[in-house]
């Protein structure tokens, strides 16, 4: 499920340009969706994947809530670009995402 907002007051030149990334918010508590990655400076959270725009404006997010089905994900990040993307194309955007998202089918 994603979470979906309407930006106002923003130019189309910055509503044209948007980028995926993820990010992780702390939490300690007890929560079958927290996160625990060693290597990173934020340990245990939620991992979130985000679509933001030029102005940093997050139009849509995803929480991450743990394997599909059960079974093992081996296109997960064309899944969140392909979730977080419905509803924009056709519309001439550039997408900006790092490696993670990179995938043979997605270009």
């Amino acid at each position: 499920m994603c979470v979906d907002f309407s930006p106002s007051g923003v130019g189309p030149v910055d509503k044209q340009k948007k980028w995926i990334d993820k990010s992780m918010v702390k939490f300690k508590g007890r929560s079958t969706l927290k996160q625990y990655t060693p290597q990173k400076l934020i340990k245990r959270g939620y991992k979130i994947w985000m679509l933001n725009d030029k102005t940093k404006y997050t139009a849509k997010f995803q929480v991450y809530t743990g394997k599909v089905d059960g079974g093992v994900e081996k296109l997960l990040g064309e899944r969140i670009v392909n979730d977080l993307m419905t509803g924009l194309e056709g519309k001439n955007h550039i997408l900006y995402i790092d490696n993670y998202f990179t995938s043979y089918p997605l270009f």
